[in-house]
């Protein structure tokens, strides 16, 4: 059997920026330490969820944001 081919255009979603949840400060690709050290979080309630059953939830927050929130929790290992 001959696999037969031909050329498609594919469009992808690329992500260049964020705006962060909590302080709404804006950071762009180009700012690539925000980018990297950004918490993006996206949950589904289940049932009996607080958020609501199937309910979608998200939360991007920036460095010093997550620092600020879940400083006092993290658990910080050194390289």
């Amino acid at each position: 059997m001959t696999l037969l081919y031909e050329d498609v255009q594919v469009t992808e979603k690329q992500c260049t920026g964020f705006e962060c949840s909590r302080c709404k400060a804006k950071h762009d690709a180009e700012n690539f330490v925000e980018m990297q050290e950004m918490l993006y979080w996206r949950n589904t309630g289940g049932y009996g969820s607080v958020w609501g059953d199937g309910a979608t939830v998200e939360v991007t927050l920036c460095q010093k944001c997550t620092l600020e929130l879940f400083g006092d929790f993290a658990t910080v290992h050194d390289a």
